[in-house]
């Protein structure tokens, strides 16, 4: 079913005269925009009817969408906008009672003077995890770009740098080699501080012997190519190749099992199962996978998620294992799902040794 389609079903169904869209992501998918936005560069809001749709901002927000002659752009004025802290509620209410609409439906809570807003299930969010043939290249596009970058960043790897060195050679990297943006800063981890997930880099500087992760993503064409890789500086200490091999092992395990008509829990359970084999499972901390979307919305390969798996979906695939005050191993590929079985995207090596 086409968007189109999606959102005239929820129209019938809650018997709304409107849906109004207030996050930035939804807004871009649904008016196909290749743009790579966020929420800083733009802040328009999108009322989408059966006859047409009105996208409402201030004249920066609407000057970033010039292609859109089929919708109807409403200007609030900069100041205004700001001072309602960048939420046209009121100019939104003038068009709902010009417009003679009684209800509205939104994916988000949001509050209207004067009108009713009915706050429903997203059905976009796994619309934007099915990958198109054309969205599908400039996906791949968006992960090239990433290796290239890690290309380039391997280079600079040396003894004494700081974290936040590499960090910011990723991010300037990220333009040069044709990226439109980042979704999210840079991560990377030297030694110790490779155990915490989610760990910000600082001022850590690297040694003989440390590992080094590195995650972080591009945006290309509106579209989020992802790519997490581990290296050493050195040859990595015994007990860490062991982990390198166990990870691997997991990967395989779960790429085997992505297939057509699979439930998504059961790929995590089997990651869970094998590590909990190996004595690990304390150290598997999150989720096996994410959908590969800008705003994170769709499908996620975790316990009790019952979805299954069809063509077209993509994921992050990130087997990781943690060891407090040590250190740890993560990888992340992009994988989407085929006809008959799986496509991982991401080709870098997953384990380098500088």
């Amino acid at each position: 079913m086409d968007k189109k389609a999606l959102l005239s079903t929820i129209l019938k169904k809650e018997e709304c005269q409107g849906i109004l869209f207030t996050n930035l992501y939804d807004i871009l998918f649904l008016l196909d925009e290749e743009s790579s936005l966020n929420f800083v560069e733009a802040n328009p809001y999108f009322l989408y009817t059966e006859e047409k749709g009105f996208l409402i901002g201030d004249e920066i927000s609407l000057s970033l969408f010039p292609r859109k002659r089929d919708v109807v752009k409403i200007k609030v004025e900069t100041e205004d906008y700001i001072k309602m802290g960048f939420a046209p509620a009121a100019k939104i209410a003038e068009l709902v009672k010009k417009e003679n609409m009684h209800l509205l439906c939104s994916f988000h809570p949001v509050e209207i003077p004067g009108v009713k807003v009915k706050v429903v299930e997203n059905p976009l969010l796994r619309l934007q995890q099915i990958y198109t043939d054309e969205r599908l290249e400039r996906l791949v596009e968006a992960i090239r770009i990433c290796e290239r970058v890690l290309e380039e960043i391997k280079k600079e790897i040396q003894e004494g740098m700081w974290e936040i060195d590499l960090r910011a050679g990723i991010e300037r990297k990220i333009f040069e080699k044709g990226g439109d943006g980042r979704p999210f800063p840079a991560r990377v981890a030297f030694g110790e501080n490779t155990a915490i997930p989610q760990h910000i880099p600082g001022s850590r500087e690297l040694k003989k012997g440390d590992l080094i992760l590195v995650d972080f993503g591009v945006f290309k064409k509106g579209v989020c190519g992802e790519i997490t890789r581990m290296f050493c500086l050195g040859e990595p200490a015994e007990e860490w190749k062991k982990i390198e091999e166990i990870l691997r092992e997991a990967r395989e395990k779960a790429l085997l099992f992505m297939k057509p008509g699979k439930v998504a829990s059961e790929v995590d359970r089997i990651v869970r199962e094998f590590f909990n084999e190996k004595g690990y499972r304390e150290n598997f901390l999150g989720v096996l996978g994410e959908p590969v979307t800008p705003g994170k919305g769709g499908i996620y390969l975790r316990p009790g998620e019952s979805s299954i798996l069809k063509p077209g979906l993509a994921f992050t695939l990130e087997p990781s294992l943690y060891f407090p005050r040590k250190g740890g191993m993560r990888i992340e590929d992009v994988v989407v799902i085929t006809e008959s079985s799986n496509q991982v995207l991401t080709t870098f090596p997953l384990f380098t040794c500088l």
